[in-house]
């Protein structure tokens, strides 16, 4: 299985070739330049990098970036993003139906490794992220087989973290 593994996994070097690389299933490793929100990251191979699956509150989109306040708890998202992947880090992405967003970035599954935290799980089972799949992005609108569920456990009420002042009683 390790053979098969190694065989899948793409190097990723700048240039023209790499948009043929990806492709639905293409595997991935790269390093974190750094964490734009919760959820896009710059990477030093692949530049922009959409975690797919999952949204996080806005902080840098157009509307923040034309004045508007970020979205509650966006920043909050974004310090845990960089929490999990401090420039630097190691990751394995793992691609699913559509190589590419709208704007460009690179649609992916993101494993710190090599621990092989699943970085789109991580951020909601923690509350910072929620679950959100498009059908034209992601197969059957489920993580890669090899991932933990990005839902938080049967029961669970996930309404993200108690970020209210704290006093002492």
């Amino acid at each position: 299985a390790a053979a098969i593994l190694s065989s899948c996994i793409l190097s990723v070097a700048p240039g023209p070739s790499l948009a043929a690389e990806l492709g639905a299933g293409a595997v991935l490793m790269d390093r974190v330049d750094r964490v734009v929100d919760g959820d896009t990251l710059v990477l030093d191979n692949l530049g922009r990098v959409r975690l797919i699956g999952m949204n996080t509150p806005e902080v840098v989109a157009p509307a923040q970036r034309q004045g508007a306040p970020p979205q509650c708890f966006g920043p909050e998202a974004s310090a845990a993003t960089k929490a999990l992947l401090p420039q630097g880090s190691l990751v394995r992405l793992e691609t699913d139906m559509a190589p590419r967003d709208k704007y460009g970035r690179a649609l992916a599954y993101v494993f710190r490794e090599p621990d092989d935290t699943f970085i789109n799980g991580r951020l909601v089972e923690q509350g910072f992220a929620r679950v959100k799949a498009r059908a034209s992005e992601t197969a059957a609108l489920q993580p890669p087989p090899c991932s933990p569920a990005l839902a938080p456990p049967t029961g669970a009420v996930n309404r993200g973290p108690d970020l209210r002042p704290q006093t002492d009683k």
